[in-house]
């Protein structure tokens, strides 16, 4: 609700997406123009190449999201080293027909999804058991980035995850303690997976999600390399 804060945070987001060119970075940070939007910023490049509003904004038990940010209306998928990145936020991975799945279902082979999914007595394996179902569901892999840390009387348990389109763990980060993730992704797997799968074949013919902004971030710095 700070002008102030929001500037400096739009400041840093520029200098972090300048340290490594060569990377292809998904952060989060409160985002402003006309309103306030939870997003997920992708540096590639040496820049912001594009920007994801949370379109899912939960108000309950501890969230109040409604009274910082206005929801998205807009999915995005990016293209690099022969996948279809799906980003989101939190919340928009936990339902069936969320916009994860909307990604799935429009292309996307991988869905990354950064959260800041508060701790409580059983929540880590809740939360496993929901992201093997979406991954198995999608045919896609997924890979959950989950906070770290405290905030007021909220704790942030971390256990961050990858998932094969099977639905297999392929790699956990810890729990309550950050550490670097590293794990290997054939794309191939997605398109073996979705060709033994019939669910496709069944949907409507034509079926088009409109609401869905793709960028190709291999074509967009190729395009700055010749002017």
């Amino acid at each position: 609700l700070s002008p102030r804060f929001l500037d400096a945070v739009r400041d840093a987001s520029l200098s972090l997406a300048r340290i490594e060119p060569d990377m292809t970075v998904i952060f989060g940070a409160p985002i402003c123009s006309h309103d306030v939007a939870n997003a997920a910023l992708v540096a590639h490049g040496g820049r912001i190449a594009a920007a994801y509003h949370k379109r899912l904004l939960p108000n309950y038990g501890v969230f109040d999201e409604h009274r910082y940010f206005r929801a998205g209306d807009r999915n995005l998928i990016l293209s690099r080293a022969g996948f279809h990145i799906g980003v989101s936020i939190c919340e928009d991975i936990w339902y069936p027909d969320g916009p994860a799945a909307m990604e799935a279902a429009a292309g996307a082979t991988l869905l990354v999804n950064l959260s800041a999914s508060p701790y409580h007595l059983g929540k880590g394996a809740a939360r496993e058991r929901m992201l093997a179902v979406r991954a198995a569901d999608a045919r896609a892999y997924v890979a959950y980035c989950n906070l770290v840390g405290g905030q007021d009387e909220l704790v942030f348990d971390g256990r961050s995850l990858v998932f094969s389109p099977s639905g297999e763990t392929v790699a956990r980060g810890a729990a309550f303690r950050e550490e670097l993730v590293l794990a290997d992704l054939d794309p191939a797997e997605v398109r073996r997976a979705r060709l033994a799968d019939p669910r496709d074949r069944l949907a409507a013919p034509g079926a088009v999600f409109e609401d869905t902004d793709r960028v190709d971030l291999e074509t967009l710095v190729q395009g700055d390399a010749h002017g």
